[in-house]
């Protein structure tokens, strides 16, 4: 069923039940056995639905930020060889990365890029434009904008 089938409650919510367990929309769609084209048409005719599908989100949302809590305190499970727990690594990357999405005033990289001209002083601006153009061209640029002209001049004259 590659396009999904027909719409339906009980396919709508188990739709909302794979988002609710983490899955994203494209799996939840399959799962569901819909067409994604139809569960977006749906979010965009029906409030309720939508506020659901939000919702459903934030809770699959969640249990990745709870996961997450888990390996930056307890750590990542090393396995053993017969597939046991013989120690767990903890990730200090992992624990920058949640202090900033927990905390971005205090823990985002703070960058400040500045300009300047030569020799460091000020930068020096300009609204005028040059564009450079061969002999011949700049000549038959010359020659457009006179016939432009001249037509101008003898339709104002009429």
């Amino acid at each position: 069923m590659a396009n999904g089938g027909r719409i339906t409650k009980k396919n709508l919510d188990k739709f909302l039940s794979l988002l609710r367990e983490g899955y994203s929309v494209r799996s939840a769609v399959r799962g569901a056995r819909i067409s994604s084209s139809g569960v977006y048409k749906k979010r965009d005719q029906d409030p309720e639905f939508r506020a659901a599908w939000q919702d459903a989100l934030d809770e699959g949302t969640g249990l990745y930020e709870d996961e997450m809590k888990n390996r930056v305190f307890e750590g990542e499970p090393i396995l053993g060889r017969e597939g046991e727990i013989v120690g767990f690594k903890k990730s200090d990357r992992l624990l920058e990365f949640a202090l900033r999405s927990r905390d971005p005033e205090t823990y985002a990289e703070k960058r400040k890029t500045e300009l300047t001209g030569a020799n460091g002083g000020p930068l020096e601006t300009s609204n005028t434009t040059e564009i450079a153009l061969t002999p011949e061209a700049r000549q038959q640029r010359i020659r457009d904008l006179r016939e432009a002209l001249g037509k101008r001049e003898t339709s104002e004259d009429d």
